[in-house]
């Protein structure tokens, strides 16, 4: 995979921990300057979405996220998602 996104003008990035740990140092690690934002798929269970709540706070960059858990977006689900 690291070669073909090399080929493509790109690279992949492998790393363990803690989103909330390990994403802002690679920002740190590439330059704060050099990161745009930061992209990724929103979840919903309470312990996903608290390392989103840290991810936001940690980062330092704009943070993009998109809907992608569910068969059905999640506004078109006809009931809460807690239920």
């Amino acid at each position: 995979m690291r070669k073909s996104l090399k080929a493509r003008g790109s690279n992949l990035i492998i790393r363990q921990g803690k989103p909330e740990d390990v994403v802002p140092a690679i920002i740190k690690c590439l330059g704060q300057g050099n990161v745009i934002a930061v992209g990724f798929q929103e979840e919903a269970t309470q312990e996903e979405l608290d390392v989103e709540a840290a991810l936001k706070k940690n980062c330092g960059v704009q943070i993009k996220t998109f809907w992608g858990s569910t068969l059905y977006h999640k506004e078109d689900v006809p009931f809460k998602i807690q239920q």
